[in-house]
């Protein structure tokens, strides 16, 4: 009898949770359907480049894209990926505060595998290399699904301080994003301390079924690990770490701008796409697309005075190198780290030959 859609999502969810343990056929069945909602969000990504190029004509947007200097272009994917790299070492500070030793070559995949999963609701997808680190690790997936999210929430918190203060220091609607940043960090409220786990666990310990009744069960053991990470000079390391990363991101757009021959304030272009890119994670759309592009082109025009046609072109540069550079490169580095898997079933069947043969001897 075919599954009802009811029971597929809950099956999703119940595989993202960990219901189960997570072998490598079972991994590689998320991994598939976590690539339809990537799929999914290419071609919405698609359409909305489409719609932009329609609209400002697609002689016109395309030729001015093609009169970019590519080798600045270029600058904004290095100068990107060292965000990448800055983040990296966040990464690394929250694997040591948990304890958690793995090799930084294998560390380092891992990481940038994350980057695939962009274009999932919120990036909850980055949530699958918690899998491949407890592959790695034997450490109960409960008690590493705080690293990941405890690094989606610093990125998410670097974004909202340095969109503040790049706010403040043009003096442009600072009111709407401290409003932003507010919207953006407070749903982290529940996830970051266990006071709300612990009234839902006091009223509702009676429910027997569903996703609640496993938030129950797991709950305990996230918060654990989750307790590890909320401190003080953890807060102060990830921003250390957040902020340069974000300023680094933003640093796209007025490359791109230079490489399109557009002499903007480098402020002004820092403040375009930090609001931009604010604006779109409070939707959680994946890939902030549509909302970051719209309100990327619309700044570029009426703060900075940048014909349509140009900032167009501007848009979808930058998205290339802030976006879908990372989701390339995340899937490139997500099918390197299924090696980690192989390895482990190799091991697994020698360890079961080694019982076998201790068996027959005794």
């Amino acid at each position: 009898m075919a599954k009802s859609k009811k029971e597929k999502k809950q099956n999703i969810w119940k595989q993202l949770i960990s219901l189960k343990h997570v072998d490598q056929k079972e991994y590689i069945k998320l991994i598939h359907k976590i690539g339809l909602i990537s799929s999914i969000g290419f071609f919405g990504t698609f359409i909305v480049f489409l719609i932009i190029v329609l609209i400002g004509g697609v002689s016109t947007v395309i030729g001015r894209m093609l009169q970019a200097n590519p080798f600045i272009y270029l600058l904004a994917f290095i100068c990107v990926f060292i965000g990448y790299i800055l983040r990296f070492g966040k990464w690394d500070y929250y694997m040591k505060t948990l304890g958690l030793k793995v090799p930084l070559k294998r560390s380092f995949s891992v990481y940038l595998s994350v980057y695939s999963m962009n274009i999932t609701p919120g990036k909850i997808g980055r949530i699958v290399a918690a899998y491949t680190l407890k592959r790695i690790t034997k450490i109960k997936f409960m008690s590493i699904a705080p690293l990941v999210i405890m690094d989606i929430f610093t990125d998410s918190l670097g974004m909202a301080i340095f969109a503040l203060a790049i706010s403040i220091y043009v003096n442009k609607f600072i009111i709407y994003v401290v409003l932003a940043d507010i919207l953006l960090l407070f749903p982290f409220i529940f996830l970051l301390d266990d006071w709300f786990f612990t009234i839902l666990k006091k009223h509702f310990k009676n429910i027997k079924k569903g996703l609640m009744i496993l938030f129950f069960i797991y709950g305990d053991e996230y918060y654990s690990s989750q307790s590890m990470l909320n401190k003080p000079k953890v807060y102060l390391a990830s921003i250390l770490y957040s902020v340069p990363s974000a300023f680094l991101n933003s640093m796209a757009l007025f490359i791109v701008l230079i490489s399109l021959g557009v002499s903007a304030p480098i402020a002004n272009s820092l403040f375009t796409f930090a609001s931009s890119q604010l604006y779109g994670m409070i939707s959680a759309i994946p890939g902030n697309m549509g909302v970051t592009d719209g309100f990327m082109i619309s700044s570029l025009g009426s703060i900075m005075n940048i014909d349509y046609t140009t900032g167009s072109a501007a848009t979808i540069m930058t998205r290339f190198a802030t976006l879908w550079f990372g989701v390339v490169l995340g899937w490139i580095f997500l099918l390197y780290t299924f090696k980690y898997w192989k390895i482990e079933k190799k091991e697994l069947f020698k360890q079961d030959i080694k019982k076998l043969i201790k068996t027959k001897k005794v």
